[in-house]
């Protein structure tokens, strides 16, 4: 553990929500570890619902509801939270509420030190489809202003290399840390699966960023040297429809199963042989950690970014080059024929560098830095 000389030891920090998500889920961790480390922890979220992963959170964390439904209308209430309460680090895990705050900063005599937690590539992102609030306003000050952050704290070397090349930001005020390889609960305690099937998995939100159709093409593919080969796709969101008729003009529906979202994963990933990513972009795709610290290895595209810095070939997975679906399929023919022979132990060891204790050490580095 890092030994820490701050001056202080109280943190903010500033979310939307905390639903399902990778960040929502690192978000909640980081808290947690922070209060066990002897800080002052506050949480200011825009919406607070008493959700799963809220309950997770340490009874001594301070938590506050800006009670909005959006981002946009929480200039005024934030505010307030700044003058009452005059917070000297805030870390931010919303990139619309750094921009937020990086304007308010403007008109307070109390100044903060704010730490931007970038989740995803931005130029990726920010080229995204979306409604023209974001497109002509929100997006166009986030290019200007995300600069104006004291530090960004980029999950891998693909994030903060496209920081550099289309934002400017200078490289001393990147700081790269990976997000935690944490499963909430107990990630052993259903591990009884001795002969694994052809199975594999696929976590995360059902949208377009995610590439699932060009999943289920890969699927197509395989199952015609794998008959018995079977995909379970957990979680929701708006492509659901879409992607179940892709499926069937495709004629797989047999092979796969919408699970819809599950509070625990654990049992899903340790059945599969492989967890699965086809995403055209990422930023650090914290299911391809959870999965090598359960012992099951992933198969994912080199896509911009995250994956390249958590998968060693033919250690603890397979990179597949970036949107080759032949590839893909051959990789999962390739995984479930037992053609890689990865060991269960080896998967696991390779997940140790982001291990809780060491990023939340990463994470005090850096308060201690700007203290």
């Amino acid at each position: 553990m890092v030994q820490t000389k701050t001056r202080s030891k109280e943190i903010t920090i500033l979310i939307n929500r905390l639903n399902s998500g990778g960040a929502e889920k690192v978000c909640v961790v980081l808290c947690n570890e922070l209060v066990k480390r002897g800080y002052n922890v506050a949480i200011w979220i825009v919406q607070y619902e008493n959700t799963s992963l809220a309950s997770k959170l340490d009874k001594k964390v301070q938590i506050t509801s800006l009670n909005k439904e959006r981002v946009s209308h929480c200039f005024i209430t934030l505010t307030s939270l700044f003058l009452k309460n005059k917070p000297k680090v805030i870390l931010i895990f919303n990139t619309e509420l750094s921009l937020m705050v990086i304007l308010l900063k403007f008109f307070l005599l109390n100044k903060p030190l704010i730490i931007m937690r970038n989740i995803n590539t931005l130029s990726m992102e920010l080229n995204a489809p979306v409604n023209y609030w974001k497109k002509h306003i929100v997006y166009p000050l986030i290019k200007n202003l995300i600069k104006r952050s004291d530090i960004i704290v980029a999950q891998s070397e693909g994030m903060k290399m496209d920081l550099i090349e289309h934002y400017n930001i200078l490289e001393k005020k990147i700081k790269t840390i990976p997000n935690p390889a944490v499963v909430l609960g107990n990630q052993f305690s259903d591990r009884v699966v001795i002969n694994k099937k052809n199975e594999l998995v696929f976590i995360g939100r059902l949208v377009e960023q995610k590439g699932l159709n060009l999943l289920l093409e890969a699927i197509s593919i395989a199952v015609k040297s794998v008959e018995d080969l079977h995909l379970t796709i957990v979680g929701e969101g708006p492509q659901l429809e879409s992607l179940q008729k892709i499926a069937t003009d495709l004629n797989i529906t047999k092979f796969i199963s919408f699970v819809g979202f599950q509070a625990n994963v654990n049992s899903f990933i340790i059945e599969a042989k492989a967890t699965v990513l086809t995403s055209y972009y990422e930023g650090f795709p914290n299911v391809l950690v959870e999965s090598i610290a359960l012992g099951t290895p992933v198969i994912s595209f080199d896509c911009p970014s995250g994956p390249k810095d958590i998968i060693e070939p033919g250690v603890n997975g397979v990179l597949v080059p970036y949107l080759n679906v032949e590839l893909f399929a051959q990789a999962i023919i390739d995984v479930l024929k037992g053609q890689y022979k990865f060991d269960e132990k080896r998967v696991v060891l390779s997940s140790e560098r982001f291990s809780l204790d060491a990023i939340v050490d990463k994470y005090e580095q850096l308060f201690y830095e700007l203290n």
